[in-house]
């Protein structure tokens, strides 16, 4: 028996050490890719086309198998699965995902699609091993996230000023901004300059990174104070650091998705304590409707006006996946696929090659996964947001807030490994993960 305890013991600190990796693997771009020649769209190479198969699923893979020798890991999960078994609306989501997963061996891209689903399984698998054990990860979540922040700031900054990677591409998965044609740049001082990438696969990754891990920091601290190496934070101290920080981040990025982001999140922290419980459920609700509704109507009748390349390109992306859904509307066109069909409706001579998937990511995964994951994504929003105790209470963090003009702005919270990975922290702090 005492063998057994500290065998379990070694296996929690193992996992701790992991989940502490994981956390600063998050926003890594580190990956092995594979077909590359099965993501050619009418000659040009797009890359959200290739399979890959990234360091964190390796990392969230072995935490899983880990927890799994434990006898009381076993047990709480053997649980979970009876009740799910015995609720009709778990069973209807399994069901759901399962037909989703089914459809992905219907697609054209076979492989990519497939590996897509198994990703979301694992990443769900995951969270749910997370919630299992979130008592003994809660002492080093918050140090995690904590290194996971300092590093891509550092990383960001020093990216910026020396205009080169920092160190080898499988250390830090940070782009080679200095070798690739199609990057992301600005003219200062007329110069033309790349913006800060840090680890993750785009600016506007970095930004929103740096915003939603900041805010839950905030939320985590709000009520305690911050010790370092002796010296207290206060929690205002702590607030106006993050923001500062905020601030140097969106002007290495110039992320327009991350800034709004970061108003409405921090709007959201400095306000709510004014509004009733009834008056924040009332301004969530207008905020997604305004969103994940109006938004893509925004920007449509805004590029008939104002024919700006950014805001006619995001039309296009957004108009395309509409007709693209309009055409496969009970299945869409396969999970991270939608790149490969984005040019079949509309062809715009100006964007023509423009190749990249809507920036909403509504319309992304609507497109993606047509009426059955629109089902699916209503049915797993409403169990992970409303909380059953006498009364349904919407729980809604700064964080949650700010990822909303995110969503409705950009797409990789959809796309990519980081953003999937930013919903999955972002669906765990519902179940009080951060409390002592």
């Amino acid at each position: 028996m005492i063998g057994t305890t500290k065998g379990q013991s070694f296996v929690t600190t193992i996992c701790q050490v992991l989940f502490v990796l994981w956390l600063i693997y998050l926003p890594i771009n580190l990956f092995w890719k594979f077909e590359v020649n099965s993501a050619y769209v009418h000659g040009r190479l797009v890359d959200y086309l290739i399979p890959k198969i990234f360091a964190t699923d390796l990392l969230m893979s072995v935490i899983i198998l880990l927890n799994l020798t434990k006898a009381t890991f076993r047990l709480k999960l053997r649980t979970l699965i009876k009740n799910i078994f015995s609720n009709p609306n778990q069973l209807i989501i399994l069901a759901l995902v399962v037909v989703l997963g089914l459809l992905q061996f219907t697609t054209e891209h076979m492989l990519l699609t497939t590996l897509a689903w198994m990703r979301l399984i694992l990443i769900a698998t995951f969270g749910v091993t997370l919630s299992i054990i979130k008592s003994s990860i809660k002492p080093v979540l918050l140090w995690g996230l904590i290194m996971s922040l300092c590093i891509q700031l550092v990383v960001g900054v020093l990216q910026f000023i020396n205009q080169v990677p920092l160190v080898s591409y499988w250390l830090l998965g940070e782009s080679r901004i200095n070798q690739v044609i199609d990057i992301s740049k600005f003219v200062w001082r007329g110069q033309e300059r790349v913006l800060a990438y840090a680890s993750t696969a785009h600016p506007n990754i970095l930004a929103g990174f740096i915003v939603i891990l900041s805010l839950w920091l905030l939320e985590i601290t709000r009520k305690r104070k911050l010790k370092i190496s002796g010296l207290i934070l206060s929690n205002s101290i702590f607030k106006w650091l993050f923001v500062s920080l905020n601030l140097i981040t969106l002007i290495m990025t110039q992320s327009w998705s991350g800034g709004v982001g970061l108003v409405f999140g921090m709007s959201w922290l400095i306000f709510r304590t004014k509004l009733s419980v009834r008056s924040r459920q009332n301004v969530f609700s207008v905020l997604v409707f305004i969103c994940l509704i109006l938004l893509p109507f925004i920007i449509h009748f805004t590029s008939l006006k104002w024919s700006t390349t950014s805001v006619v390109r995001r039309d296009y992306l957004n108009q395309s996946a509409l007709a693209v859904w309009q055409q496969h509307p009970i299945w869409g066109v396969g999970l991270s696929n939608i790149t490969a069909h984005i040019e079949e409706p509309k062809v715009d001579k100006e964007v023509v090659r423009f190749v990249q998937p809507p920036h909403h990511i509504g319309l992304v995964w609507l497109s993606e996964t047509g009426l059955i994951g629109l089902l699916l994504a209503y049915l797993l929003f409403k169990q992970l947001l409303l909380k059953r105790s006498g009364q349904k209470q919407l729980m809604i963090t700064a964080h949650l807030v700010a990822l909303l003009p995110i969503a409705g702005l950009d797409h990789y919270l959809l796309t990519t490994q980081t953003g999937l990975l930013i919903l999955l922290l972002t669906a765990l702090s519902f179940i009080k993960l951060n409390d002592k």
